[in-house]
């Protein structure tokens, strides 16, 4: 059974794509939460969802089905001990049968839970109940940035520069962690309240990576955002996860992915082999600097492209962000000083995010104009 969205083979009867998470065409019944009415059936997803309601009701009160992938389901839940809402993220049925996957599962979650930074999504807890496998974050509020593009097709360049540079930053704090994320997308990225990205879904690409599954169709990650070596099944480096965010920088930039609309094997090539054309032949307000860094970070050859995600955030940071060096030092000192009298009241605003050139905070992203 094929996604009519990418193009990738899943496995008959799969509710959701492998590929992109879109809903496979068939009619889906809803999960079976506390509260929910839905029919009889003779087990299968609704019962375990509901048993899985069950597992954990002493600790969490699960609230609603916030989203799923190719590889787990995400629930809104209250955390009864701490009193705050959490996101469950909980290994599909079908997955948990293979404990070798399901260890995996736990063991790059528990990896990931080390990072610490404002743009990556918190892992609070990771947690086994009888046959389930599972793990809290926090929630967050806010749309991901698909559904923005999706909604306003392609972005300004600067709201583009000022969301990618943290993006980079992010990527970078796990890299320099030994984390590849693996499966870099709009879809998991969520620009929250204060308008800034959180990257989410650490862990699961990876622990993909080294499972060995049985079902067919499986990608580890999405066709449209792996890179040439992902798709070759090689080994792959902090460099893959570049030309992931090249991708997302070119929808962001275009409203569409370097490959679109083609059957998978189509798209799999091309991913590999060909190089699409440059962002700014589709969307003529793209300037040339962006252009140029967006088709940097989608070279074939990883040494072609940018050698860390911190290299990407600094280009396009000096490209976009960085004050112009002919301007007027008394004017740029009275457009800095309200920004420097602000800081300490706004602490708990900033991203925290070292670049080597600067220190980027919420008031110096800017307001989104989503």
């Amino acid at each position: 059974m094929f996604c009519d969205k990418c193009g990738t083979e899943n496995r008959d009867g799969a509710n959701f794509c492998a590929g992109c998470g879109s809903q496979m065409p068939k009619n889906i019944t809803p999960a079976s939460l506390p509260g929910a009415k839905s029919p009889q059936t003779d087990g299968g997803e609704e019962s375990y969802i509901k048993n899985f309601s069950e597992a954990v009701s002493e600790r969490y009160n699960i609230i609603r089905e916030l989203g799923r992938g190719g590889m787990a389901i995400v629930f809104l839940a209250e955390d009864k001990r701490l009193e705050r809402k959490v996101a469950l993220k909980l290994l599909p049925q079908e997955f948990s049968y293979d404990e070798n996957f399901a260890q995996r599962f736990l063991r790059e979650a528990k990896i990931s839970a080390k990072l610490l930074h404002p743009n990556i999504i918190q892992i609070h807890d990771v947690e086994t109940s009888g046959d389930f496998y599972y793990y809290s974050m926090t929630y967050v509020e806010g749309i991901s940035l698909d559904q923005i593009i999706k909604k306003s097709g392609a972005l300004k360049p600067k709201v583009i520069a000022k969301t990618c540079v943290l993006v980079s930053f992010a990527l970078q704090h796990a890299h320099d962690h030994g984390i590849v994320h693996r499966d870099i997308k709009p879809e998991n990225i969520i620009i929250n309240k204060k308008r800034q990205p959180i990257v989410v879904d650490f862990g699961i690409a990876k622990a993909q990576r080294s499972a060995k599954l049985s079902q067919t169709g499986l990608f580890i990650g999405t066709p449209m955002y792996m890179s040439p070596e992902q798709i070759k099944a090689e080994n792959v480096d902090s460099r893959s996860d570049i030309y992931s965010l090249g991708c997302v920088l070119y929808k962001m930039a275009t409203g569409e992915t370097p490959f679109h609309g083609l059957q998978q094997t189509a798209l799999l090539y091309k991913q590999v082999n060909e190089m699409p054309p440059p962002p700014q032949e589709l969307n003529q307000t793209i300037p040339p600097e962006l252009s140029a860094i967006i088709m940097k970070t989608l070279q074939k050859d990883p040494g072609d492209r940018y050698q860390s995600a911190s290299e990407v955030g600094k280009a396009l940071h000096e490209a976009f962000l960085a004050a112009p060096t002919g301007s007027n030092d008394k004017e740029a000192k009275k457009q800095q000083a309200p920004a420097q009298k602000a800081a300490p009241a706004k602490n708990e605003e900033q991203s925290g995010i070292g670049t080597g050139l600067h220190i980027f905070t919420t008031s110096q992203v800017g307001n989104f104009p989503f």
